[in-house]
Parts: C-alpha cells; structure tokens; sequence
C-alpha cells in the first residue's frame, strides 16, 4: 500500500512541476517542497523505525510533518524555495549522469549532493534565470513522474524508492529513460510558451506577497 500512496503523490507532484513549475512558481514550487518534505519524512523515520517508507504510524506522521513544514518554509522564503526546488532536482540528474556512467551507488551519491550544492548556490547568486527554472523543473518533473509510474506498476517498491536510487532502474531498461526525455522535452516546451520575468526571482516577488529571504 505505501508504494501506492508514494506513488501516487510522485505522480501528480511531478505533472505539476513537470508543465507549470516555472509558470505559477510560488504555489507549484510550495507543492514540490511538500513533496520533497514528505518524502524526506518518510525515509527518515524508515531509518529510525527499520519499517518500510509509510509502513507505520511513525512513517505517515514524519511524512506529513515534513511535507507541511517544507511546503510553508517554500511558500514563505524564497532563499528556501529556490534550495529545495534546485538541490533536489540537482541531485537527481547528478546521481543519475554518475550511474549512466557506470558509478556505484556511493560516487553517484557524492556526485548528486555536489550537483545539488553548485546549482542550489548559482541559483541563488543569479536569482535564478527563467530558463534555468524551466529545465529544472521539467527535467525534475520528469523524473518524479517516471518514479511514481515505476513504483505504481510495481517495478521497485518503497525500499528502493527511498533507499536504492530508482535511478538505477531508469538506466537499465530503456523505456523509462525514453519516457523520462518525452516528458521532459513536452514540460520544457509547454513551459516556454508562456511569457514570465527573466529571474524567478522577480517573478515569485510579483506573485502576490513580498519577497523575503
């Protein structure tokens, strides 16, 4: 069951992100801190507890604990939006460029947590240009979607989900990989189309309340 509730907050965190996370940034963004804090939770109290990801009360309360708490911090400072939103799309796409070329799952970890501090610092130095947003989201919409299919089909199951990157899986059978870029080109595009402030940063201080850091 928890592979089903995984999967399926995978699967609508990641469509959101994938085609509007660089078009309503403040709200979309504020969802995928949700999701990255309830996923964060979830994994944590695994660790604690030994049980599965969502496999116990413990599990569910942690997940939710973190998914409000990162939901509200993303809402609320644009300095913690901008590092959850660009650290967790980086450390994906590092860890998964590591295992396509042949590092084990310890190099792919330090290489996705560099990524992930590089992009999370230029962001924030350069006020995040509108096309950079773009890509990370699509690319990390993509990859969330792609994850919560795999886990709703039963191709890994929460152990992997949280522990064993599913990116191994993605590389191995090729249909994945081909169905991460589809998506990834179709957000990429849906997403340029619409005309938005240069920065993200100018565009999260015109989303309604004042930018604060």
């Amino acid at each position: 069951m928890s592979e089903v509730w995984l999967g399926v907050i995978a699967v609508l965190a990641g469509v959101l992100f994938c085609f509007f996370g660089a078009v309503a940034m403040r709200n979309i963004i504020s969802i995928w801190g949700a999701f990255v804090g309830f996923a964060l939770g979830a994994t944590l109290a695994a660790g604690w507890t030994g049980a599965e990801p969502l496999g116990d009360v413990v599990g569910w309360i942690a997940a939710l604990l973190g998914a409000f708490l990162f939901a509200g911090l993303a809402y609320a400072y644009y300095a913690f939006a901008v590092i959850v939103a660009v650290a967790s799309v980086g450390y994906g796409l590092g860890g998964l460029a590591a295992v396509a070329l042949g590092a084990g799952d310890g190099v792919a970890a330090i290489v996705g947590v560099v990524l992930a501090v590089v992009l999370a610092a230029v962001a924030l130095a350069t006020g995040l240009p509108h096309l950079l947003l773009v890509v990370l989201s699509a690319t990390g919409g993509a990859t969330a979607i792609v994850a919560g299919v795999m886990l709703l089909v039963g191709a890994v199951d929460s152990g992997d989900f949280a522990g064993q990157p599913v990116r191994d899986v993605v590389v191995q059978d090729w249909w994945w990989t081909l169905a991460w870029v589809v998506l990834a080109v179709a957000g990429f595009v849906a997403q340029s189309r619409v005309r938005r402030p240069a920065r993200a940063q100018e565009a999260w201080a015109a989303e309604g309340t004042p930018q604060r850091r």
